[in-house]
């Protein structure tokens, strides 16, 4: 088991899991999200603490009709190679699922979401959550954009992680001549913008791009952009949050442009 959880251990490093493609989700809800989505591939440990409950019963029993392996280690063991300060009992092993850029581009009326060297875990992890839940219909980060697999990331996400394709490139001025060619719509928000949100027009297929916390995004994306949005706010306050942010213009293009999502 030592070698194990070293192996757990290194997942919570951007390095660890992008040599072992594999990366960590815990506790219960997570685990139960896990099952409901047939394409993942995992494994699991557990303590005894599971036992002891009727959903986590429940969900041991589920693990076991599925064929999932499954290995019982002590709480102590657990709290190695958990990033949660109080251990929900169990922890699944996942193995990362690719998703092709192309596949995002070539879907039926694109509405895509593009991040511009976002930092903060939560905030990505929020992004991707809102995202779901507004028909977004795939996610593409920066290189410099926090690991979508960072621990933070995926327990903000609630799930969502599982079942929103994200893909992350190399160049964005690339990526945008190739949405461009396929006659996507970019729509950056940003503080600079030449108009507010409401009076753009959010037909799909399009692109929304938000760039990096502090710095917004970088000057050689915006000279490649079709329109530059911004967010009306009081001279007082400096900026919005980009998950706020991204949530109020993801679901104008839900709102305006009638998309039928839901």
């Amino acid at each position: 088991m030592k070698s194990s959880l070293a192996y757990i251990r290194s997942l919570h490093q951007k390095k660890g899991r992008a040599e072992n493609k594999a990366f960590i989700m815990e506790g219960v809800r997570a685990v139960e999200e896990l099952l409901r989505s047939p394409a993942q591939h995992f494994k699991v440990i557990y303590t005894e603490e599971l036992e002891t409950n009727r959903r986590g019963q429940l969900l041991l029993q589920n693990l076991a009709h599925s064929k999932i392996e499954m290995t019982k280690v002590t709480p102590q063991e657990l709290a190695q190679v958990s990033d949660c300060e109080t251990p929900a009992g169990i922890l699944a092993i996942v193995n990362i699922t690719e998703h092709r850029l192309a596949d995002l581009l070539d879907a039926p009326k694109p509405f895509l979401v593009i991040l511009d060297g976002i930092q903060d875990p939560g905030n990505l992890g929020a992004i991707i959550r809102t995202a779901e839940a507004a028909g977004v219909t795939g996610i593409i980060l920066s290189k410099e954009t926090v690991d979508q697999h960072n621990p933070k990331v995926v327990r903000a996400t609630m799930g969502s992680l599982l079942r929103l394709p994200v893909v992350k490139v190399d160049n964005l001025i690339n990526l945008i001549k190739k949405l461009r060619s396929k006659n996507i719509r970019t729509i950056a928000c940003d503080v600079r913008g030449s108009k507010n949100y409401y009076e753009a027009s959010w037909t799909l297929p399009l692109a929304l791009i938000f760039g990096n916390e502090g710095a917004g995004m970088t000057k050689e994306i915006t000279g490649e952009i079709e329109e530059m949005i911004k967010i009306p706010q009081r001279k007082s306050v400096d900026s919005l949050n980009v998950a706020v942010a991204a949530g109020i213009i993801m679901y104008q293009v839900v709102e305006k442009g009638k998309q039928k999502q839901f």
